[in-house]
């Protein structure tokens, strides 16, 4: 509530987009209220663009019909960008104009219906230049927050990652120097690995068949294998086997055992 405002007066709510309704505007704190200023003006405006100058009493001229239709299309054009205009303050965040409106109720409950419309009396809401101050104050706060989150989440990502590759540059450098030294076995490789001394005389090719039978303990096995094939390309198959020592098929294998 203003200084030099009169406790018992009502004074006309502001809006961005209702001021054609002149002192009908209700209380910006009264989203139904709002809602239904909004929607009537919308409905006002189509009604102006589609139905003016459609049907032209007779001796109307054409040009008269015609510039009641532009002027319709004029008037309904105006009623619904600005309909729109104002429904777009009920997706703003922070809007001055209902704050205040909310402030000034909340000092005089109980004010009656009108009240509920118009907002409590005496209370004279700030102007549209110090509204749209305090709206683009409000946007640019949020913006500048919004960009110091931003830049604190990449550096935090810029150093996690930095932590990240430091860490791996290490664990590899400690490797490859374990690896230098000799130190990459672990206690037990003997017993896990196959190992072979060459001596100079024994051949190595020799050492083949009986390395690949540590590794192959099936060919040492007293359990025989046939392959049998699941159709009748077993002579086809079998000479290609013998002639590229590869045996392929496209046929599923049968394994079976004999004892």
């Amino acid at each position: 509530m203003k200084e030099d405002a009169d406790p018992n007066k009502w004074y006309p709510n502001p809006s961005v987009g209702l001021n054609v309704w002149g002192p009908l505007v209700p209380a910006n704190d009264c989203k139904p209220c709002m809602a239904f200023m909004v929607g009537m003006q919308f409905v006002t405006g189509a009604a102006f663009c589609f139905f003016p100058g459609r049907r032209p009493p007779p001796g109307r001229s054409k040009w008269h019909n015609r510039g009641i239709s532009f002027a319709g299309w004029m008037a309904g054009s105006y009623l619904i960008f600005f309909s729109l205009a104002e429904s777009l303050r009920f997706i703003l965040p922070h809007d001055p104009w209902v704050e205040e409106a909310k402030v000034a109720r909340s000092r005089t409950p109980n004010s009656g219906v009108l009240a509920t419309w118009f907002g409590p009396p005496g209370y004279k809401a700030m102007p549209t230049k110090e509204w749209l101050r305090r709206t683009e104050a409000y946007i640019d706060m949020v913006a500048s927050k919004r960009n110091d989150v931003n830049q604190a989440m990449v550096l935090h990502r810029y150093s996690k990652t930095q932590q990240i590759r430091a860490h791996n540059r290490k664990v590899s450098t400690d490797i490859y120097k374990a690896i230098l030294r000799g130190e990459f076995q672990s206690k037990n490789a003997h017993e896990d690995s196959f190992q072979v001394i060459v001596d100079e005389g024994i051949n190595v090719d020799d050492l083949e068949f009986d390395m690949f039978d540590h590794w192959e303990p099936i060919d040492k096995s007293p359990v025989s294998l046939v392959l049998i094939p699941h159709s009748a390309r077993y002579n086809e198959q079998k000479s290609q086997r013998m002639e590229t020592n590869v045996f392929y098929s496209s046929e599923p294998i049968v394994i079976k055992k004999v004892l």
